[in-house]
């Protein structure tokens, strides 16, 4: 059986007549190394071709990496000084061409726009959720935590664009005048630097006189007494959890977003309690995204699960109908047949859920990142500094954009039997 190599036909389908020509089996290291090399190396179905040629012979279960097993046929078909030259080609052109693009735009950052003191104030909110006085008030925070050579401006706007819009590293690398590595070392550092510098300042537990004053404000809102925070969850979509660094992979199927989207998505899910305006007074993460929003409650690290704080129905939050009615968590009530009274304490409790969920639509919709397929081992980092940021935005008052906000923020809970009710 000969096996044309034209252009026109499908790799994948030439790679399926090599495995039943061959009879390699699904889940053949050696096979499955060779898919994920051809799909990257333009001398994909040469190596196929030769294979064929050559008979298929050794093509077996071999131990070692990727790498070395498709070193080890590079060798044998003969292609290793082809492949390395025209690799050595491509990564110097690439590599004049990157820097040369990065010089160019390096020369030009004191005058680029992000610096540009004309730039349209409306410009520069919509491109970094912010207005200039608040951009500026992050860059004097961070500035002095700074050792690096690129300016603090620059490094703080490629960090606010790429939490605010989601590109790839490569194109906010492109965009800011840097390399695809140094974008995304500065991005990080950024992060973090917001997390420990602004965090303490924009996002922390309330103090006695703090708490009396979102009593006051809910009560406004809502008519219920004692309440110092809205406590809700969200999901943030990731790809596959990797099974050789996560115990239980099925802890991540988000159940409903499977269902939607009929087939299989993984999520982390986030815990927020907010205040009155919908800043957030604690974050909790990382819970599995089939974990229930009771569960995620119990295991979180706020200062209410933990039992660091006391509270009671002087003293309490407002859930969802995903948590459990305790003395210190209220929630809707959810059997039939409710009473007048029952349906007004019902109404005043969602009034103060909706600012919760208001809160989650505005951090999702100024922070597009978050709403991406994420595939990343800093998500947590950026999470925290996502959250900071929102903060800032709503304590200094930065509007948002209405087309910005994210509609879709349910949780995706599964609600929770009362007690004392059928």
């Amino acid at each position: 059986m000969l096996l044309p190599t034209t252009a026109s036909r499908s790799f994948f389908r030439v790679f399926s007549e090599l495995r039943f020509h061959h009879k390699l089996r699904e889940g053949n290291r050696c096979a499955d190394a060779l898919a994920r090399y051809a799909i990257n190396s333009r001398c994909g179905l040469t190596v196929f071709e030769k294979i064929r040629m050559n008979g298929g012979g050794k093509i077996q279960e071999k131990e070692g990496d990727d790498d070395g097993i498709i070193r080890m046929w590079e060798q044998e078909l003969g292609l290793v000084d082809e492949l390395e030259r025209e690799e050595g080609i491509n990564i110097e052109e690439e590599q004049v061409e990157s820097n040369a693009d990065a010089e160019e735009l390096l020369s030009k950052q004191d005058s680029e726009w992000w610096d540009d003191p004309n730039f349209p104030e409306a410009e520069f909110k919509k491109a970094f959720r912010m207005g200039k006085a608040t951009f500026n008030m992050i860059c004097e925070h961070i500035k002095p935590h700074s050792a690096r050579k690129i300016s603090v401006r620059q490094r703080v706007a490629a960090c606010l664009w790429r939490l605010a819009t989601g590109d790839a590293f490569k194109d906010v690398a492109r965009k800011f005048g840097m390399t695809k590595t140094t974008c995304q070392n500065l991005i990080l550092e950024v992060s973090n630097d917001i997390i420990y510098v602004l965090a303490p300042r924009y996002l922390q537990w309330p103090d006695a006189q703090a708490i009396a004053i979102y009593q006051s404000q809910f009560q406004s809102i809502s008519g219920l007494q004692g309440v110092i925070g809205s406590i809700r969850t969200s999901h943030i979509s990731i790809v596959t959890p990797n099974s050789l660094t996560c115990n239980n992979v099925s802890d991540y199927l988000n159940k409903k977003l499977t269902h939607r989207n009929r087939k299989p998505s993984y999520s982390v899910i986030v815990q927020g309690i907010v205040d009155p305006i919908g800043a957030f007074l604690h974050v909790s993460h990382a819970s599995p995204g089939s974990m229930s929003d009771e569960m995620v409650f119990r295991v979180s690290d706020s200062p209410v699960s933990t039992g660091a704080l006391s509270l009671d129905l002087n003293n309490c939050l407002v859930g969802t109908s995903g948590y459990s009615l305790i003395d210190f968590v209220l929630v809707p009530l959810t059997r039939h047949n409710l009473t007048q009274q029952e349906l007004a304490f019902n109404d005043a409790v969602q009034k103060i859920q909706k600012i919760s969920k208001d809160a989650f639509a505005r951090l999702k919709g100024r922070w597009r990142f978050l709403n991406k397929l994420v595939k990343s081992s800093q998500l947590l980092t950026y999470i925290d500094a996502s959250c900071v940021l929102h903060n800032i935005c709503e304590l200094e008052n930065e509007e948002m954009d209405p087309d910005l906000l994210v509609i879709d923020v349910e949780d995706d809970d599964i609600t929770t039997q009362q007690p004392g009710y059928p």
